[in-house]
């Protein structure tokens, strides 16, 4: 599990293809439920890109961010941290899954614009500017993390190639 540099402009044009994908699966789609499940995907799809745009508009499209992949270790520390979380807090019921977001791509976080003088290793000098951000660019962040974190690339086949040969296998 390596880290990972991502060019915004880059991301914004593979989730701008992604968007257009979509658009032709919905277009194509059989039945409303399929066409609601990939609409559903779509406005995460969407999220994202927003995200991009944002950090984009604010530090232009050649600016990078590297993110990690998480490991169990992380994952358990995160974990911990908010468990520690609820209990100081009124929130028993329910999570805290904004606040379990923010832990994640901060975790995640190795170097961005955004960072200036924190110590991207540091999780608490981290989670203030991961939380400033606006929550479609946090959302992208993690989805990097999750994206890298996988075990299985190579090892199988992904939903989407396995929807895709369902659907080459019906023409």
């Amino acid at each position: 599990m390596n880290d990972a540099t991502y060019r915004l402009g880059d991301e914004r044009d593979r989730l701008d293809e992604r968007l257009d994908e979509l658009a032709e699966r919905a277009s194509e789609a059989d039945s409303d439920h399929a066409r609601q499940g990939i609409w559903q995907i779509a406005r995460q799809v969407e999220d994202r890109l927003d995200g991009v745009q944002y950090l984009i508009d604010e530090y232009s499209a050649d600016a990078t961010v590297t993110v990690q992949p998480l490991t169990a270790g992380e994952t358990a520390r995160i974990e911990d941290s908010m468990a520690d979380l609820q209990r100081r807090s009124d929130h028993s019921a329910g999570g805290l899954p904004g606040t379990r977001r923010n832990h994640d791509a901060a975790a995640a976080l190795v170097d961005a614009p955004f960072l200036d003088d924190v110590d991207a290793d540091d999780l608490d000098d981290c989670l203030p500017v991961v939380a400033d951000l606006p929550t479609q660019a946090v959302k992208w962040l993690r989805a990097r993390a999750d994206d890298l974190s996988g075990i299985d690339e190579g090892n199988s086949k992904s939903f989407d190639e396995r929807v895709a040969a369902q659907g080459s296998s019906t023409t």
